[in-house]
């Protein structure tokens, strides 16, 4: 994640799949040491399927590239 404006390949980063019609899919931050308050900060939001291209938060610290 270093230099990018993504969040995209990040290690924390988690996805929540919708659990009825009228619910979305949910990119998370699950960085137990962000700053931002919530266990599961939610980033974006995407209607048909993961969310891609996620812009990096101003209080993320630039986590590592998952492996």
């Amino acid at each position: 994640m270093s230099g990018s404006g993504c969040c995209d390949g990040c290690a924390v980063l988690d996805y929540e799949k919708p659990v009825n019609r009228y619910d979305c899919f949910r990119a998370v931050c699950c960085d137990p040491e962000k700053p931002a308050m919530g266990a599961r900060r939610v980033v974006d939001t995407a209607v048909t399927r993961e969310p891609k291209n996620i812009t990096r938060p101003i209080w993320c610290r630039g986590k590592q590239v998952a492996k």
